[in-house]
């Protein structure tokens, strides 16, 4: 299967997951936009992972509580839970790209709650890794 036929399958806009793929994700840095992230995410017989994304200039805090799907190709890697957004209980949506050893300036981080919160972007600082 393709790896555009993989994330389109387990992330369809139905919510249904179909597939997961075992791997692991790591990573943490910042975006142009103010927005600072830490994140760790891995499915192996069982799901688990956690996140901090602080961005200053809209005020948010978002901390991942779960991870219930995870998805990952070579580069490529999504993960969706339910996370606490200023104290707000919803599920987020996450998607990274390592693009680069370095990180800065070619990998992407992106995050979307169920909320209305979203920040994307290449990395100005830091790395992410998905790991094969």
């Amino acid at each position: 299967m393709a790896e555009a036929d993989v994330f389109n399958e387990a992330f369809s806009s139905t919510g249904i997951v179909a597939v997961s793929t075992v791997g692991k994700a790591t990573g943490g840095g910042q975006l142009n936009s103010g927005v600072a992230f830490g994140f760790e995410a891995k499915s192996n017989g069982g799901m688990q992972g956690r996140c901090s994304v602080i961005d200053q200039a809209q005020g948010v805090h978002a901390r991942c509580l779960t991870v219930t799907s995870y998805v990952q190709t070579a580069t490529k890697a999504i993960f969706k839970g339910e996370a606490d957004v200023d104290g707000v209980r919803t599920g987020y949506r996450i998607v990274v790209e390592d693009n680069a050893e370095s990180g800065a300036g070619a990998d992407r981080f992106t995050i979307t709650t169920d909320l209305g919160y979203g920040a994307s972007g290449l990395l100005t600082a830091g790395n992410v890794q998905v790991h094969s």
